[in-house]
């Protein structure tokens, strides 16, 4: 089954080398909470949550992303993970 990178939308045929590259992402705040709240701002979140999309509040918590990709884009992926050449 020919397969498409997920990337740079390059054929990779059967037999090709691939990657399957997982990102995960979860919250983190660092360890320090640095703005208490008090009890109505804490009702108001509830009231917010509540209404909220439950999908769209987990990945705001913990995301899981998979993709395949070529040597190429691997190559091209680990030496700027972050696109921080796309800023300069």
């Amino acid at each position: 089954m020919i397969e498409i990178c997920d990337r740079c939308g390059a054929r990779i045929e059967p037999g090709d080398i691939r990657y399957l590259m997982r990102i995960t992402l979860n919250v983190d705040d660092g360890g320090v909470i640095t703005n208490p709240i008090g009890d109505e701002e804490v009702d108001r979140i509830i009231k917010e949550l509540q209404n909220a999309d439950p999908d769209e509040l987990e990945k705001q918590v913990h995301e899981e992303l998979s993709y395949i990709i070529c040597p190429r884009c691997r190559r091209d992926f680990l030496s700027d993970p972050l696109g921080r050449k796309a800023f300069d």
